[in-house]
């Protein structure tokens, strides 16, 4: 509104000139009324301060949960708010016994690191334990007799085997789900999951120090038990697969049956004549 500076009266913010004295105000700045302008904040605040109902909450939250699901589905992420930020690789590895399906941004390499150690505590004591048994049937068996049975390659194999697992379960999984996870994201992922072997191969390491072998097969039966689960929860435990679970789960196993096959007939064939012509070299 314009007020009149010459008798004070009150016109619209339009009027150019005074009605009641005629004077020209048409450069007279606008005014705004206080009351009008407090009725319009307190307005604008109590919508504000409105209490959303439960139904409103709810399709809000929904909305939002969606929203990220897709977001984070498409970038084979999770929410920042669920991701677990290890400070070394044992916190990794210990958080991950306690919460396995949690997810974890730790370094790419954790997941190799923790295999190749587990690999190679599982040759030592199976060389170990193999020549100590060996010992006890043959007196003039030594270790150094043990060491030329070929656990190095067999250490390649077991290798290669694991990394073809990882392999294929990884076509699979980004077949199923469409997703753009990395590589060694994905390692790491199924190692935290299956971290549990971690503390089966110690003890299977110990056992076969012992030569028990009875706690060495339970030992094996649970690092395979294990490892198959995680494989089987990480590839069918997500939602919103962009492909049938299950025909693609049947032909990932046909490939992977396929791809096993071709390296055991490539590489296994030779350790077992290997192993078999050394025990039948010192008399086994």
């Amino acid at each position: 509104m314009k007020v009149c500076p010459k008798c004070g009266s009150e016109m619209g913010a339009d009027v150019n000139f005074c009605t009641n004295c005629g004077t020209n105000i048409q450069d007279v700045p606008v005014t705004v009324d206080e009351k009008t302008a407090t009725t319009a904040k307190e307005s604008e605040t109590a919508e504000t301060e409105r209490p959303i109902t439960r139904a409103e909450y709810q399709q809000q939250g929904e909305s939002d949960a969606s929203q990220a699901a897709n977001f984070f589905k498409e970038k084979g992420e999770v929410d920042e708010a669920e991701v677990y930020h290890p400070a070394n690789i044992w916190d990794w590895l210990t958080y991950s016994w306690k919460n396995p399906m949690k997810e974890q941004v730790a370094e790419s390499w954790y997941g190799w690191a923790t295999l190749l150690v587990e690999d190679l505590l599982f040759i030592i004591g199976m060389a170990s334990g193999s020549s100590r048994v060996m010992g006890m049937f043959n007196s003039g068996y030594s270790m150094m007799n043990g060491m030329q049975i070929p656990y190095i390659p067999f250490f390649i194999y077991l290798l290669i085997i694991q990394a073809a697992c990882f392999g294929v379960y990884y076509l699979g999984y980004k077949f199923i789900y469409g997703s753009v996870r990395q590589f060694n994201d994905f390692v790491n992922h199924m190692m935290q999951v299956s971290n549990l072997n971690a503390i089966f191969i110690v003890l299977a390491f110990i056992f076969m120090l012992m030569v028990n072998p009875i706690l060495v097969g339970i030992m094996i039966f649970l690092i395979l038990t294990v490892w198959t689960a995680s494989f089987q929860v990480v590839l069918l435990g997500d939602p919103n697969p962009v492909h049938d679970k299950f025909y693609s789960y049947l032909v990932l196993q046909v490939i992977f049956a396929l791809a096993f096959t071709l390296i055991f007939a490539v590489i296994g064939w030779g350790i077992v004549g290997s192993t078999l012509g050394m025990f039948g070299r010192f008399g086994m």
